[in-house]
C-alpha cells in the first residue's frame, strides 16, 4: 500500500486492514519516490493509499470510494484469483470503454443541447421580464416626477399666497 505520512485516508484504512487482521506492506511515497512515480505514472491516479495486490494497482475513488470499499475488494481478490491478461482481452476492454465513453458524450451532448435550450427560454423570460421591469420602473419614475412638480407647484403658490398676504400688511 502506497501512503503519505499526513494522509488521514491511510491511516484509516491501515486501522481497518489492523481490525480485520490482512496483511500490508506500507511503502511511504517519499521513501520509495521512483516505485511510486511509476505507479503514478501506469495508473495516472496519483492519490492516497493507493494499493498494489497481485501486480494489480487499485486506487481511491476509481476502484475503492471508502476504506469499507477498499477491505472488500481485498477480500474479493483473496477469493477470486486475478484473471490472466491477454492482449486479446486488453483489446475488448479499450473497446468496451471506448463504446461506454461513445455513450457518454452523446448523452452529455444531449444534456448539453437541453442546458443550452433553458438559458435560451430564461434569456427570453429576462428579456420579457427586463422590459416590463423597465415599463413599471418608468411608470414610477413619471408618477414621481409628477408629484414632484405637484409640490413645487403648490410651494410656488404658498409662497405667493404668503407674499399677498405680507405686501397688504406693509
Amino acid at each position: 500500500m502506497y501512503t503519505m505520512p499526513t494522509c488521514m485516508f491511510c491511516k484509516k484504512l491501515k486501522d481497518r486492514l489492523e481490525e480485520e487482521k490482512i496483511p500490508y506492506v506500507e511503502k511511504d511515497y517519499k521513501k520509495h519516490e521512483l516505485e511510486w512515480n511509476k505507479v503514478k505514472m501506469l495508473t495516472g491516479v496519483p492519490i492516497f493509499p493507493t494499493l498494489k495486490i497481485d501486480g494489480r494497482y487499485f486506487c481511491p475513488n476509481r476502484d475503492f470510494k471508502s476504506d469499507e470499499d477498499a477491505i472488500n475488494l481485498i477480500k474479493g481478490i483473496e477469493i477470486e484469483p486475478p484473471v490472466d491478461v491477454t492482449l486479446d482481452t486488453i483489446y475488448e476492454s479499450i473497446k468496451t470503454t471506448r463504446t461506454q465513453f461513445e455513450n457518454i458524450t452523446q448523452q452529455f451532448g444531449i444534456v448539453l443541447q437541453e442546458v443550452r435550450g433553458l438559458k435560451a427560454e430564461i434569456g427570453n423570460l429576462s428579456a420579457v421580464f427586463g422590459q416590463q421591469l423597465n415599463t413599471s420602473l418608468k411608470e414610477q419614475a413619471s408618477q414621481r416626477n409628477e408629484l414632484i412638480l405637484e409640490q413645487q407647484r403648490k410651494s410656488k403658490d404658498i409662497k405667493e399666497s404668503i407674499k399677498k398676504e405680507s405686501s397688504k400688511h406693509v
